[in-house]
């Protein structure tokens, strides 16, 4: 449930994610958290002003 917020935020253009791997002591690898970053502000403006412009191209 968690994951469609945060698709919705990254389609926006609010934030981005990685994947990040965390390696046990034994040496194998797992899947992480996702590390998110807040881009900012003006981008997503800019992304949004500019989608609107395509879709009424």
């Amino acid at each position: 449930m968690v994951r469609k917020y945060v698709q919705s935020l990254e389609d926006k253009h609010f934030i981005s994610t990685e994947k990040t791997e965390v390696i046990t002591k034994n040496g194998r690898k797992h899947n992480g958290t996702l590390l998110y970053t807040i881009r900012p502000i003006r981008e997503a403006i800019d992304y949004f002003h500019s989608e609107q412009l395509r879709r009424n191209a």
